[in-house]
């Protein structure tokens, strides 16, 4: 299991807080050891919870996103389990742009009302131009905030001044405004990180539901890719191009 996402619903039980879960299979893999990824949560997290969704697709890069047979499977996967599907969207240029589309075009024509995670603005605009049956998610990659791994006395930062403690507790979906802006473009959730040093219990509770990464979250994300430039001459490290 590489990352599955959590949110809280409400359960029949009033003392009872029931858990949704959803999976994020990259492969096929993944596919089929879907039974023992639940084994594994259920160890991880005990028993109060469900699974009511599978993601597919990536928010870090178009070259991870499913070719179109392994995301026919995993609608076929969701159908044959009746479980939510949620396709997560990258950053994308516009060479991303269209290398998505083939995928969005074959998801919206077999399931036209799909969630979609969006991750720029850009993309929002285009997927409510051309896909206007979707579901909206807003992505974490949205959500910017303090992750600093290196900071080690948090406690003692905090102590500092009210505006150093905002900044490490706070992250952009914790503001009204976007909340509000949120509304109106149409997203029905945002999904976020466990920031590293945010008191999670001061939080208000958006109107706009949310889910949570969890165990794992990114620290940082960008263009310029180390691995597919480890074998590059050196006039070519690090630089902006679409080899994988």
């Amino acid at each position: 299991m590489r990352k599955s996402h959590l949110f809280a619903s409400c359960a029949k039980d009033k003392d009872l807080i029931m858990i949704n879960v959803g999976v994020h299979l990259r492969d096929t893999k993944g596919f089929r050891q879907l039974d023992k990824i639940c084994e594994h949560i259920r160890g991880l997290i005990g028993s109060s919870w469900e699974l009511s969704r599978i993601y597919t697709g990536d928010e870090f890069c178009v070259n991870r996103l499913p070719s179109l047979t392994e995301l026919n499977k995993v609608c076929e996967l969701a159908e044959d389990r009746n479980l939510e599907l949620t396709f997560l969207i990258p950053y994308l240029t516009d060479w991303g742009q269209e290398a998505c589309s083939r995928l969005l075009d074959a998801l919206y024509e077999k399931n036209p009302s799909t969630e979609v995670v969006v991750n720029d603005w850009g993309t929002l605009v285009y997927v409510q131009n051309k896909y206007p049956s979707f579901k909206l998610a807003l992505g974490r990659l949205l959500n910017k905030g303090f992750k600093d791994p290196r900071l080690q006395n948090v406690d003692d930062v905090f102590l500092l001044s009210e505006e150093l403690a905002e900044l490490l507790n706070t992250g952009t979906f914790d503001s009204v405004e976007l909340q509000n802006s949120a509304k109106v473009f149409g997203f029905s959730r945002m999904e976020r990180d466990l920031f590293p040093y945010e008191e999670h219990d001061q939080k208000a509770v958006s109107e706009i539901k949310l889910s949570y990464y969890f165990p794992f979250g990114y620290i940082t994300t960008g263009r310029v890719c180390l691995l597919s430039s480890l074998e590059a001459p050196k006039n070519r490290k690090f630089t902006i191009h679409d080899r994988c």
